[in-house]
């Protein structure tokens, strides 16, 4: 499958298609400073809690709105976030593939990949 855009709509698109009759699909759009970001995943597989505690508060609470997608999503990855399993993902098929193993996927404008 093909790789994301740097164009966070493009993938946002793509995603809502593929998960268009998933009544578990989640998109949990919002912003980081400029940038537009948005968080996946798939009820019942997340805790809403774990994720609020563990990525949404934390990336709330530090001062990276100035930094643009790819140093934002770099930057979160090292100093942010502090859960074990979190990669870099380039292709639609890996993003999906997080979130039927149970993960939540981040993903920000102006960045060719998603944590």
């Amino acid at each position: 499958m093909e790789k994301l855009s740097v164009n966070l709509n493009e993938n946002l698109k793509i995603f809502k298609d593929l998960f268009f009759n998933a009544m578990d699909f989640t998109c949990r759009e919002f912003k980081i400073g400029n940038n537009n970001a948005s968080l996946l995943s798939l009820d019942g597989m997340v805790n809403k809690q774990q994720i609020a505690i563990s990525i949404l508060n934390p990336i709330h609470s530090f001062p990276i709105t100035e930094l643009n997608g790819v140093e934002q999503l770099k930057y979160i990855s090292e100093r942010v976030v502090s859960t074990a399993d979190k990669s870099k993902v380039y292709k639609i098929s890996e993003v999906c593939d997080k979130l039927f193993l149970g993960f939540a996927v981040l993903l920000i404008d102006g960045a060719d990949f998603s944590l």
